[in-house]
């Protein structure tokens, strides 16, 4: 009876401290960044692009409607996260500690049961729950950045919207709120003990200002990110290898349908360049092409077609791995 009773606690015990055991609710995360195209049956979220069976849209409001669950999906929802209760009509998203619910055909709206109000309604569109995403985004967290030109919503962690300027403050474009979401920094990326990653927004605060304003940047200082990293720096003073993820995102949000391609080089060239410098003065490569330098290049789209991107690898100097991206 005694080896009974122990064995009913140990499964007793068991059952409480075995994590496998339980059914567990998944937390959501937050993601570095998602975008949705007007128009586009896709959406990216960090690194990756997600097909959609329906597309975003501009309503009558001039605010974009974005399917349910896949802009939940988008922002780091899980799958248990997003319900619909077709008999009330509503919605309820659950991330990031916040639960959100939504009313077809209604401007009122809760937030962790607080009412809040919109100036536009959710609907049904082609048997589809639209949401608008500037609501869903800031109240799970977010910034939300509107592109008129390109027609795009861009969804980043909060971060610096504005800066000083001439007296005033002027608009963080975009592009350098994407970058700062992504690699978590302001203006520049640091190792460990020496420079590893740099960053280079091309055009300064006078060019932010006029682009802000609506007025035209001439073409020597158009948005050009300059992002990149120094493996032979890394391979020099032993550092840990960077983490070359980073560059996904940013890859996604502006080619979303190269994003392998490209990531692949840039690995691959890593490793190449670094294996230059471990090498350095150890053997001969003078008999390689370059005399045993390690150059490529790749392009995609023109300069004066952006979004444009070019690859730039090289084991000279430092060694550099670089993404040059036009945006505008």
């Amino acid at each position: 009876m005694k080896r009974f009773f122990t064995l009913i606690v140990f499964l007793a015990m068991t059952v409480i401290f075995v994590p496998w055991l339980h059914p567990k609710a998944e937390a959501a995360e937050m993601v570095k960044v998602a975008k949705f195209w007007i128009g586009q049956s896709y959406y990216v979220s960090n690194d990756q692009k997600v097909d959609m069976d329906v597309s975003p849209y501009v309503n009558s409001e001039d605010r974009t409607l974005v399917p349910l669950r896949f802009l939940a999906y988008a922002l780091g929802v899980t799958e248990s996260g997003v319900k619909w209760d077709d008999k009330s009509q509503t919605a309820t998203i659950s991330g990031n500690g916040t639960n959100l619910v939504f009313t077809i055909g209604s401007s009122n709206y809760t937030v962790n049961g607080g009412k809040k109000t919109m100036d536009t309604t959710p609907v049904i569109n082609d048997d589809r729950t639209m949401l608008p995403a500037r609501y869903v985004a800031e109240a799970l967290g977010y910034d939300v950045l509107w592109n008129d030109e390109y027609e795009t919503v861009t969804v980043v962690q909060h971060g610096r919207e504005t800066v000083p300027f001439a007296g005033g403050t002027i608009t963080v474009p975009e592009e350098v709120r994407v970058v700062e979401s992504v690699m978590g920094i302001t203006l520049n990326i640091q190792g460990t003990v020496v420079p590893t990653w740099y960053f280079e927004p091309n055009y300064d605060k006078l060019q932010w200002s006029t682009i802000a304003s609506g007025g035209t940047v001439s073409d020597d200082y158009v948005f050009d990110l300059d992002i990149g990293v120094y493996p032979g720096i890394i391979q020099k003073y032993g550092l840990a290898d960077v983490e070359l993820a980073r560059f996904r995102p940013i890859i996604a949000v502006y080619f979303p349908d190269n994003v392998d391609e490209i990531y692949g080089e840039v690995v691959r060239s890593y490793w190449i360049v670094k294996d230059k410098w471990a090498n350095l003065g150890k053997v001969d490569t003078s008999a390689e092409p370059y005399g045993g330098r390690y150059l490529y290049e790749r392009e995609i789209s023109n300069w004066n077609n952006p979004p444009y991107l070019k690859l730039k690898c090289s084991s000279d100097g430092n060694g550099f791995i670089s993404l040059d991206i036009r945006t505008r």
